[in-house]
């Protein structure tokens, strides 16, 4: 994974220093607290923030490892981050063009299994 300085971030409640904990309790169940408490920082009601674009890699790498049943909830955190036209200091995301391009072929993948 990219090395991220999360603490330079920010999310909804303000400094994304608490992210990697989360990243770190990423699970396939969909009903796992984490996914209500990543969300909430990083999409919260669609709007998105300097860290959500940095989770992009994570929830790629998490998805690639679970069955497409398990990659659900990932990939639809990861299409409305990409898709969010409302952004509070997001920065530049070219970088990130690889791994959404990575996310898409998963996603499409998963349609089709």
């Amino acid at each position: 994974m990219p090395v991220t300085e999360w603490h330079t971030l920010n999310h909804a409640y303000g400094d994304a220093g608490d992210i990697p904990g989360l990243l770190d309790d990423l699970s396939p169940n969909p009903h796992a607290k984490v996914w209500d408490e990543l969300w909430s920082r990083v999409c919260h009601q669609g709007t998105i923030y300097s860290a959500s674009y940095p989770v992009l890699p994570y929830l790629l790498g998490a998805a690639s490892q679970w069955t497409p049943a398990s990659r659900i909830t990932p990939l639809f955190l990861a299409g409305s981050i990409v898709s969010s036209d409302d952004r509070v200091r997001v920065g530049d995301t070219a970088a990130f063009g690889p791994t959404i391009e990575a996310l898409h072929r998963l996603a499409v993948e998963t349609l089709t299994t």
